[in-house]
């Protein structure tokens, strides 16, 4: 017994980082830490948070515990945390690949595992034909990548004597731990601001806000309720925004995530600038919830909706032209949104209830003012975009699928409102083509991303969409198809 114990003495002697973990990492002031990484400096509870993330793909568990996790997989009992973190499996070929049933939508296996049979990822992305299937694969090979960076301590970089350095670059524990757990050392505004906004969750406290003005409006049908909520949280997203673009030295709109973000927004200020011109309550509440629905993504949407600020390729490195475009873009894709739920309104209450005598006139004047709003934005939009490219590429146009689906969106909304001007098409059918006319900026947003994932707008591609996008078709065409059958117009 006595041998064991020096042989764990002398274990720890050659290894003490072992030491100090068990009580270094459960220290609150490490996520404050100033930490290098991915080309910009930020707290290391951002950069623990998005790594973990996109290893294990379960914010739940990242936020409980993955500050605490990440510290020991980078200095502390890194074969035990191998073995309890897991990693999410999906893909039948996958799970057959490392051994694991197929009985369940998702299996699990721990990194450990993971790595000792990666050669299995590598020989099956070697042999597929199977497009989808090798992205998938790509990304398993850069979890496997981001592990082992972090297992051999090339993760990220501290601030100690005066540079950037791995911590066990020339450093001593002690000297790693002093430089962490200083909330001193390096803390700029910039990371400070940062690590406030990771901790604060400002999206799921929107959302909080909108919900309860949503039901004390149901309740009380009080719309200063709905306005006074609306504004509130427009405030916390605007604020968000503004440290957002902050932080990351542009305007946050150049990727998914920061486009829907800002969709939501603008939903919620159209629904209020509507609301006001038509005096109808249904429209406040539209904008409210089209924003929830966009928080919710934001919130819970993580595999698909990455929230990490990372530097931007050459091409977007234009604050000007990024924000004249992308907001023009996001303007008319909130109108469009505003003008889909509204007409899907329509459609529900046609579905259950008599329809009421003026109520088709109501909707297909305040939807033909969403949709005029939101064609000459996108018009805009267009050209912006077409402007940037000749600034950029060289081109003013050159087919991309992004541009393509840009200009087949807004020609799908000329055709209907041109359709409801010209009485081709009656009131009531405008309402119906209206709602899965959306799945045309459904396309041009999140199709390309996500199911054609090509072109030169390679910025904004990222993976687990594909899922949320055909769900989305899905649930729409039966809608409409339904209410078509029920109503005698299919």
């Amino acid at each position: 017994m006595k041998n064991i114990y020096l042989l764990f003495i002398i274990i720890m002697g050659l290894f003490p980082h072992f030491i100090f973990a068990l009580d270094f990492c459960d220290d609150k002031n490490i996520g404050k830490a100033a930490v290098y990484a991915n080309g910009r400096v930020k707290p290391f509870l951002v950069h623990a948070y998005d790594r973990m993330m996109l290893i294990s793909d379960d914010k739940k568990e990242v936020i409980k515990n993955g500050v605490k996790n990440y510290c020991e997989l980078s200095f502390g009992d890194k074969e035990r945390f191998l073995g309890e973190i897991r990693l999410k499996i999906y893909h039948n070929e996958i799970k057959e690949a490392l051994g694991l049933e197929k009985q369940r939508k998702i299996e699990y296996i721990s990194i450990a595992k993971f790595l000792n049979q990666r050669e299995a990822i590598f020989n099956l992305s070697k042999q597929s034909p199977d497009k989808r299937l090798i992205e998938t694969l790509n990304a398993y090979m850069e979890k496997v990548t981001v592990i082992e960076k972090i297992l051999s301590g090339q993760d990220f970089k501290i601030f100690v004597d005066n540079q950037w350095a791995y911590p066990f670059e020339n450093n001593n524990i002690d000297q790693i731990k002093n430089v962490l757990l200083n909330e001193r050392n390096h803390l700029t505004p910039k990371v400070y601001f940062e690590y406030l906004n990771s901790i604060s969750r400002p999206f799921f406290v929107s959302i909080i806000i909108l919900l309860l003005g949503a039901i004390i409006f149901v309740v009380g049908k009080s719309k200063g309720i709905v306005i006074f909520a609306s504004l509130m949280s427009l405030t916390i997203q605007l604020l968000l925004m503004i440290i957002r673009g902050y932080v990351a030295d542009r305007i946050p709109f150049s990727n998914m995530y920061e486009t829907v973000m800002l969709a939501g927004f603008i939903a919620n200020v159209l629904g209020i600038i509507f609301y006001f011109k038509w005096k109808e309550k249904f429209i406040l509440i539209t904008g409210l919830l089209l924003n929830i629905f966009t928080l919710f993504m934001l919130e819970f949407s993580t595999g698909m909706l990455d929230a990490s600020i990372n530097p931007l390729m050459p091409v977007l490195k234009n604050n000007f032209w990024l924000g004249v475009h992308v907001f023009t873009v996001m303007i008319s894709y909130a109108a469009f949104g505003l003008s889909w739920f509204l007409s899907n309104i329509f459609i529900v209450r046609d579905i259950f209830k008599e329809r009421e005598p003026g109520i088709t006139g109501k909707f297909s004047n305040i939807i033909s003012d969403t949709l005029r709003f939101g064609v000459v934005f996108l018009s805009a939009g267009i050209l912006t975009g077409g402007m940037w490219a000749d600034f950029a590429w060289g081109r003013f146009w050159g087919w991309d699928p992004k541009e393509v689906w840009s200009l087949i969106v807004l020609l799908v909304y000329m055709i209907i409102l041109h359709g409801r001007y010209t009485n081709w098409i009656n009131k009531t059918k405008f309402i119906f083509i209206t709602a899965p006319a959306f799945l045309s900026v459904m396309m041009a947003w999140f199709g390309v991303n996500y199911v054609l994932a090509t072109g030169l707008h390679s910025y904004g591609f990222s993976q687990g969409g594909t899922i949320f996008f055909a769900i989305f078709v899905g649930l729409q065409l039966m809608l409409s198809v339904f209410h078509g059958i029920k109503c005698n117009y299919l």
